[in-house]
């Protein structure tokens, strides 16, 4: 190619581009010599971008926002006073400190004083001129500044990365080979026993060789030797317990090795944290890099190890292993320069996050742990109450044949006694016969032990439930559950740790329903069924109520006492719902309304609820049939209808005017067994239950009346019965809706006041349906004062005034 067509072609500009764009530095610089024409066309056009590129592949930022300008070059123009000082813009640009922005006026000025600079050194390195030379003479001393010069040998070397790759390549090799030198003596100084050691610690951190620094700190102290095998903690902080199988411990944490553990580690932490802050002051915040491997690498693994999986029982001792090592070791951890004052709160995040595993664990341990505690609590109370009554039972049993057996025994003496009397031998070998008949003895054995048994069962009924023990079940849940709750600061597993809190709260309902109240209510209930108050009536020992001798439903006043506990146990879990799920956050009531633990409370609630509306129903059903058998055997037939011999001349013969026994009876019935609700439970129960009392008295009593003639001499007893009534549902029971109903049975009874010679008035007073208080209807009044002695006398005027005529007077042609 002739001198003529080279020169035609440097005159394009774009080719100029390309060549000036793979040419290094000085290659670059020569280009430019081959003529004016290349020169000024370079320097106009191709220059400014050149200088650009070669900036920017440095890290230096272009832009035409004269504000962001930072770069101030008028004290590094000299290459021996340039290694760029930290308070320098231009070590910004070795170090990365801060984002450095240029504009392109600016540009060829950056770029010669970074080349004066740096292609000494470069040279030297592409020349194989690798050794402690290559630094200024000044600097042989200073390793910090040395460390300056290599970091920006480097970045000046990526100004070559695109216009000569070769060139390029070259030099980061060498430069490599040198760093690498040059740490390794960094390294020896730092291993040998002389000089500051700081200053080569920031000597590596220069370079970026953290993990250098981390691996030299690692080598100062080691948390193995130091702490876990010179104590041999695995080994000694759990002391084997040799004890019976029934024991359900099998080891025991040593405290006082374990206030020695936590001493040590804390003497470990705070010994490197005085070394970190010697070292590396707060230029790199290695003590937090080297905690997080401990914690990683050694604390979480021997904390795993000692509570194994195949030592579940050392599980129970997590949680105050785990307080002893935030409140007994964090806390009193010396404050670093190094770390900083976030660095207590770095470390528990470090113990959140690797111990994990371990919590989740425990959690899973500590619900099925607690399931198994409070299953053989509630096993032993059932079994042991079975036993109780199996023991009773059978001493009863035997208590009572012993007294049958004494009475055999001593009829058979006092036989011997009188054998000389043929006659009374005679009778008396007739009652052995009798008296030796076993099928009968058996019976009366059985039938007193039976009758025996049931008052002794019935006096245990309150005994089938323990508040002691589910006491103890709850303050054994919320131990578990506040140990669980220890661990909530773990964030990544804190849902998991709610999750087997509630599990817990269900786990304890499950288990006091099914083998506590659930089985107590149910033999209550049998009771209730099984009483029959004829065939006990005649057997039971009468109760003094008031003064009054009286027959009381037991069954029905011991289950009353029963769902008083019921009722305390269920204000206790509701009250364990509130301070343990709901205030601690394990439930969030609001928006958790759906959760399967609100569901089991409720269901258990309902489930105790159903047991007392039954018990409730069953107890009334008893209760009337003792208050009809009371109207059937105490109501005497002539206590409404006396015989006119009942009553003398003399008026000191008459009557006392009051009610019959047999009222004050069921009165002091309903006395002792209305109120047996107050304050055993809520005022809506106990209104429902004395409102059905009530209602199924009035009834009986209106039965009670149809059952018996009333003559108008007996008029006003009835009276006095009725008036007894209505005091006590008015006065004692306070039932609104049940006082009426007696307002109108007090109006009823005064129809049989009237005297027969007043029928038509009798007749009008029927009619007046008003006067009954809407109680009873016309057809009702009619029924009931057919219960007069004289109705046969006084029914046709009766009839007449009611129906227009008599019946007799009907005539059928």
């Amino acid at each position: 190619m002739s001198n003529i067509e080279l020169i035609d072609i440097l005159r394009v500009k774009r080719i100029l581009e390309i060549i000036s764009s793979d040419l290094n530095t000085k290659d670059y610089l020569n280009f430019q010599l081959i003529n004016k024409l290349v020169y000024n066309t370079t320097q106009e056009f191709i220059e400014p971008e050149i200088w650009l590129k070669k900036l920017q592949l440095m890290g230096l930022k272009y832009t035409i926002d004269p504000e962001l300008f930072n770069l101030n070059l008028e004290d590094h123009t000299d290459p021996l006073n340039s290694a760029f000082y930290p308070d320098t813009a231009l070590d910004s640009i070795i170090n990365g400190n801060s984002t450095v922005y240029f504009n392109k006026s600016q540009g060829k000025q950056i770029y010669i004083a970074l080349f004066k600079c740096y292609s000494p050194y470069i040279d030297k390195l592409y020349n194989n001129d690798i050794n402690s030379s290559i630094f200024p003479s000044e600097y042989s001393q200073d390793p910090l500044k040395q460390a300056k010069i290599l970091n920006g040998i480097n970045l000046f070397n990526e100004s070559n990365s695109l216009s000569d790759y070769s060139y390029y390549m070259k030099i980061k090799e060498k430069w490599s080979i040198f760093r690498e030198i040059f740490i390794n003596s960094v390294l020896r100084e730092l291993d040998s026993d002389f000089g500051n050691k700081s200053i080569f610690i920031e000597v590596l951190l220069e370079l970026k060789e953290e993990n250098l620094c981390i691996e030299y700190f690692k080598s100062l102290g080691d948390i193995t030797s130091e702490v876990l095998k010179k104590g041999n903690y695995l080994e000694t902080l759990f002391t084997e317990t040799v004890t019976n199988t029934d024991s359900k411990d099998s080891c025991r944490l040593d405290q006082s090795k374990l206030d020695q553990f936590f001493k040590d580690l804390t003497n470990f932490f705070n010994n490197r944290i005085k070394q970190c802050d010697d070292l590396f002051h707060d230029k790199y915040p290695i003590i937090v890099n080297y905690s997080e491997a401990v914690i990683r690498d050694n604390l979480t693994v021997f904390t795993s190890e000692l509570f194994a999986s195949d030592n579940n029982d050392r599980l129970k001792y997590f949680p105050k292993f785990y307080t002893y090592l935030i409140k007994d070791c964090i806390v009193k951890i010396n404050k670093t320069q190094n770390g900083g004052e976030e660095y207590p709160n770095i470390l528990k995040s470090f113990i959140h996050l690797y111990f994990e595993p371990i919590v989740s664990k425990y959690s899973e341990y500590q619900v099925e742990a607690f399931r198994a505690d409070i299953t053989q609590r509630l096993d032993e109370f059932q079994s042991n109450v079975k036993n109780r009554e199996k023991e009773q039972n059978e001493e009863l049993y035997n208590n009572i044949k012993n007294k049958h057996d004494e009475k055999t025994k001593k009829s058979q003496q006092d036989i011997t006694e009188s054998k000389n009397n043929f006659l009374t031998s005679f009778t008396q070998i007739l009652n052995i016969g009798h008296n030796n008949n076993s099928k009968r003895e058996e019976e009366q054995i059985k039938m007193e032990f039976d009758l025996t048994k049931m008052t002794n069962t019935l006096q245990n009924i309150k005994l089938l439930v323990s508040l002691d023990l589910c006491m103890n079940v709850l303050s054994l849940a919320k131990d578990d559950i506040d140990n669980i709750c220890t661990f909530l600061g773990f964030e990544n597993i804190k849902l998991e740790l709610k999750v087997h809190c509630q599990a817990i709260f269900k786990i304890m309902i499950d288990e006091i329903n099914e083998k506590h109240i659930k089985p107590a209510y149910i033999r209550a209930l049998n009771l209730l069924n099984e009483y029959d108050p004829d065939d006990t009536i005649e057997k039971q020992e009468p109760v003094s109520v008031r003064g009054q001798q009286l027959t009381v439903v037991e069954p029905l006043v011991k289950f009353t006492e029963l769902m008083n506990i019921g009722d305390i146990i269920l204000q206790m879990i509701s009250i364990f719902y509130k301070n343990e799920l709901v205030r601690k956050k394990i439930i969030d009531k609001n928006k958790d309304f759906l959760n399967d633990v609100v569901y089991k409370k409720k269901s258990f609630e309902t489930l105790v609820d159903d047991f007392v509306a039954d018990g409730l129903n069953t107890g009334i059903n008893k209760l009337i049939s003792e208050i009809e058998f009371a109207f059937n055997t105490l109501q005497m037939a002539d206590d409404f209808n006396p015989p006119k011999t009942s009553f003398a001349t003399t008026p000191t013969s008459t009557r006392d005017l009051k009610p019959t026994k047999c009222a004050i009876t069921v009165v002091e019935m309903l006395f002792h067994h209305c109120f047996l609700l107050n304050g055993v439970t809520d005022k809506g129960t106990t209104d429902v239950y004395q409102q059905e009392i009530g209602e199924r008295f009035f009834q009986q009593v209106v039965k009670n009346i149809k059952k018996n003639l009333i003559s108008v001499d007996g008029a006003v007893y009835l009276i006095c019965d009725l008036n007894y009534y209505y005091d006590f549902i008015c006065y004692k029971l306070k039932q609104k809706q049940i006082v009426k109903l007696f307002t109108g049975l007090k109006s009823v009874g005064q129809l049989f006041l009237i005297d027969g010679k007043d029928s038509k008035e009798l007749g009008r007073m029927i009619c007046d349906v008003g006067k009954f208080n809407g109680i009873f209807s016309q057809e009702e009044v009619y029924e009931l004062i057919q219960r007069r002695a004289d109705w046969y006398r006084v029914k046709k005027n009766v009839e007449r005034i009611m129906y227009g005529l008599g019946f007799g007077e009907c005539i059928i042609s």
